[in-house]
């Protein structure tokens, strides 16, 4: 599976066969007992005056978004912290700072991850084989995938209540478990 970086088009992955799987809102990693968090969301907005943890630059797909959604919400972000390693941006947010999370991130250790109220982030999660791979039908192998992510909805409450709330952004995902259960291996 692929996440879509920005400016980059499925039909410029050469040599491969390319789907959406789901887009995907890109959740905010908080300590537990954050202010910011009420109903369990979390107004963007209410972030403007926390320190971020964020991957590299170079190594930050969703960055463009991330700033422009920050725009929207009336701040630019104290982006004090840089790292690439989960256990140290857990750690950073232990103490404080806040980071752009997955939905299915597993709340442990005083760290939940929380959806942003209006999803201002979004991912397309996609996925993807090679054009001319002819081992089995790309459909059998979308339903494999699908049942995998579809099983990592549940590691995060949160993200349960966001899938229950929204079928439309997740209903290609659905139709193909669905189509591939009445298919026979």
């Amino acid at each position: 599976m692929l996440e879509r970086f920005d400016g980059i088009q499925p039909h410029h992955l050469l040599g491969l066969s390319v789907r959406t799987m789901v887009t995907e809102p890109v959740f905010v990693g908080v300590a537990d007992g954050h202010p910011a968090v009420r109903d369990g969301m979390i107004d963007l907005a209410d972030l403007a005056g926390c320190e971020w943890v964020l991957p590299p630059p170079h190594e930050n797909a969703a960055r463009i978004r991330f700033l422009d959604a920050c725009e929207s919400a009336g701040f630019t972000p104290k982006v004090r912290h840089y790292t690439s390693d989960a256990v140290t941006a857990r750690a950073m947010v232990e103490a404080g700072c806040v980071c752009m999370a997955a939905p299915s991130f597993r709340s442990s250790g005083g760290v939940s991850a929380f959806p942003l109220r209006g999803d201002p982030l979004r991912a397309e999660v996609l996925f993807a084989m090679r054009a001319n791979d002819t081992l089995d039908p790309t459909d059998r192998f979308f339903h494999c995938a699908a049942l995998a992510y579809r099983a990592g909805v549940a590691a995060n409450p949160h993200f349960q209540r966001w899938w229950d709330e929204h079928p439309q952004e997740h209903a290609e995902l659905d139709a193909a478990i669905t189509t591939g259960a009445n298919t026979d291996p």
